[in-house]
């Protein structure tokens, strides 16, 4: 009972906003020391048990590639106004990870941008999160189901460079 209570009682203070802004600062911190982008968000809001909305979300680029075309400098990976979330925490209890149910995006725009002459990344996503290509290593039998995620996007816009 006293365990019950004390989860309840942090899942309570986690719906206030104060304290979502709180943990979502130190999650965005961490996250950007981990990785080559700039990471800026308006609001983070947490519904209980099933949930994430993020608004005015900002992924920017670090050490932006140039187009060849214009000269300017490809900041902005990804932007989108909406960001929300669907999950469930059934993962947790068979030792594996939170699962996405299903994501909205709204007003977006992404830029992919192919890097693979320069670096040994391939693109501006996978240098950003640090995710190397190799060609030489085997494919592993995936055990997520992608299918189960649905994605919904709502003036979207992707370039892909």
């Amino acid at each position: 009972v006293a365990i019950m209570s004390v989860i309840a009682g942090l899942i309570l203070l986690l719906q206030l906003p104060g304290v979502q802004t709180f943990v979502s600062s130190q999650i965005l911190k961490s996250l950007q020391e981990n990785i080559d982008a700039e990471i800026t968000v308006e609001k983070i809001h947490l519904k209980p048990f099933n949930t994430l909305v993020i608004k005015n979300i900002l992924l920017k680029d670090k050490n932006a590639p140039h187009d060849s075309l214009s000269g300017k400098h490809i900041d902005t990976l990804f932007h989108a106004e909406y960001v929300i979330a669907g999950f469930s925490f059934e993962g947790l209890f068979k030792s594996e990870s939170i699962h996405l149910k299903n994501v909205y995006v709204e007003n977006g725009t992404m830029n992919l941008v192919t890097e693979s002459h320069t670096n040994e990344y391939g693109t501006n996503l996978n240098r950003m999160f640090n995710m190397p290509k190799n060609p030489n290593k085997k494919k592993e039998k995936k055990t997520a189901d992608s299918s189960a995620v649905f994605w919904g996007l709502h003036n979207f816009i992707q370039i892909r460079k």
